[in-house]
């Protein structure tokens, strides 16, 4: 088992000077909140970026880095399509920051007002369904 942290608490931190405190603290995984105004939402960490917190978070000798993203699967009418490219956008990051040669983690609530469980696995699993084909990520 490890021990990690995760970063909703650290809204307001660097991530790049976060990440070295956390490792000397004795933590040995990382979870990063990547929900809009986090610094490591999809849209505020570019390409370069990434790489080099991919860099930095091997050199640690951390695991490759689980997102969690607030996405709402189950949304339906106009914030249907939002959802789905939100969803897109955090397993992109996901994928971005995975260094190793096993699958990415992201994880999620479901969020918002839940439909009866019948229509809105379908829902979740079409959303689920939509990211793995557009970037192409198998299990």
């Amino acid at each position: 088992m490890r021990i990690g942290y995760g970063t909703y608490g650290m809204q307001n931190e660097d991530v790049f000077t976060a990440l070295p405190r956390l490792k000397r603290i004795g933590y040995e995984a990382i979870e990063f909140t990547a929900s809009e105004g986090w610094p490591t939402a999809p849209s505020r960490i570019g390409k370069d970026d990434r790489r080099r917190l991919a860099s930095l978070i091997e050199e640690l000798e951390f695991p490759p880095p689980i997102i969690m993203g607030g996405v709402q699967p189950c949304a339906t009418g106009p914030q249907r399509e939002e959802t789905l490219e939100q969803l897109r956008a955090f397993c992109e990051l996901t994928a971005d920051l995975n260094f190793s040669e096993r699958p990415g983690v992201m994880t999620s609530t479901l969020g918002g007002k839940l439909p009866a469980w019948d229509d809105g696995k379908e829902r979740i699993r079409v959303a689920w369904w939509s990211w793995r084909t557009s970037l192409r990520i198998t299990t």
